[in-house]
């Protein structure tokens, strides 16, 4: 839906991308709970370090304007996390 409303769109999008990046880091944290239940600690001890790592990037004080530095270090390690975890479940 991020795509669908633009940053044009104004307080939509920004409500949209909250979401989204919310749902992501609390689907790494908990799969990081839950992987030892499913065979997987390895992925899930880097999906708690990506977890906690995209959430700090949020909450710290960066020196530029706007937030596309913080979207795209989050997508990049939610896309290896996925991967992961895809490759994990093909075996």
């Amino acid at each position: 839906m991020i795509g669908i409303f633009s940053e044009n769109v104004g307080w939509t999008h920004f409500v949209v991308s909250i979401i989204f990046f919310l749902s992501m880091i609390l689907t790494m944290l908990l799969y990081s709970f839950v992987s030892w239940l499913l065979g997987s600690p390895r992925i899930g001890m880097l999906a708690l370090v990506f977890g906690v790592s995209s959430a700090v990037i949020w909450f710290v004080k960066w020196p530029w304007h706007g937030v596309a530095i913080q979207e795209t270090i989050t997508s990049i390690m939610t896309s290896i996390w996925l991967f992961l975890v895809c490759i994990k479940n093909i075996e």
